[in-house]
């Protein structure tokens, strides 16, 4: 049983092209091992669409989660209006992505709609943890936080932040599988059958 995670960046100037060549540096990192979950963080400056058409493409359409951003980096390098890209790959886990809008109006309702979309339990994973991205601009980060922790309740571990749009300060998106969103609010939850 094995657990790896491997990433890659790129600064073409084509959205699908430098999407998939971080893509692709990551997947040579995991030499082989199948992608159970791409992670994806973009400058403002790309098409979020074409992104994630073009990670969906080179991993096969395995589960995304991702958002804008305000500077990217990996463990090799920190760049700007670049595309970072990280792949998660377990025979140890099970992966579950939801989202929803209306978090600038609604943001207790909207965690809670996102959160209801995820498996309370899942048989033979019996540790969990999550990720969170929400609209940095919908200026509810505080109380996506707090609404989460409710929801998910206090076994499940989760991390996560704000999308970002290279301080422009005009919009900011979440990404799950194909959806691109404002006023969002993403969560992936894995299943585990370790402690985190």
């Amino acid at each position: 049983m094995t657990t790896a995670f491997a990433t890659g960046i790129s600064q073409g100037m084509d959205a699908y092209s430098a999407a998939q060549e971080a893509t692709n540096q990551a997947k040579a990192r995991l030499k082989g091992k199948s992608v159970d979950l791409a992670l994806v963080y973009c400058s403002s400056n790309y098409d979020y669409q074409k992104v994630v058409h073009g990670v969906r493409a080179a991993t096969d359409r395995a589960p995304l989660i991702g958002c804008s951003t305000s500077g990217e980096f990996t463990e090799d390098k920190v760049l700007n209006n670049s595309i970072a890209v990280g792949l998660y790959s377990s025979d140890e886990s099970k992966v579950y992505l939801s989202l929803a809008k209306g978090l600038r109006e609604q943001p207790f309702e909207t965690v809670q709609k996102a959160v209801s979309a995820l498996p309370k339990k899942v048989d033979g994973f019996s540790h969990m943890w999550a990720i969170l991205l929400h609209d940095g601009l919908a200026g509810r980060g505080e109380e996506a936080v707090l609404s989460a922790a409710t929801e998910l309740g206090s076994d499940i571990k989760f991390v996560g932040g704000s999308a970002g749009d290279d301080l422009k300060f005009k919009t900011t998106s979440v990404f799950v599988n194909d959806q691109v969103e404002k006023d969002a609010v993403g969560f992936c939850l894995v299943g585990y059958k370790k402690p985190i």
